[in-house]
């Protein structure tokens, strides 16, 4: 079975939902630029701004997309047009 590998990005603020990561089987695109974005919000009592998020997964079919509805359910989004699929060599 071939694999795909998948960028996309969500942006939203406030607490980062980390079992997001879990749920649609990704990370953060380049670990040492957005994994600390994903922390930021809990060691701060302040509201940040919306930030991006870059993340990346290994999907085995080039059409399956990122849950949506369950980022929504969160207050993130995924932004559509940031998703790009590509098959692994």
């Amino acid at each position: 079975m071939p694999l795909y590998y998948q960028e996309f990005e969500v942006e939203g603020s406030g607490d980062f939902p980390m079992d997001m990561l879990r749920y649609d089987f990704c990370s953060p695109r380049r670990e040492g630029d957005d994994t600390g974005n994903l922390y930021a919000p809990m060691y701060s009592r302040e509201r940040l701004p919306v930030r991006r998020i870059q993340l990346k997964r290994l999907v085995t079919h080039k059409d399956k997309m990122p849950t949506s509805g369950r980022w929504a359910s969160f207050g993130w989004r995924v932004i559509p047009e940031t998703i790009k699929t590509r098959k692994t060599s």
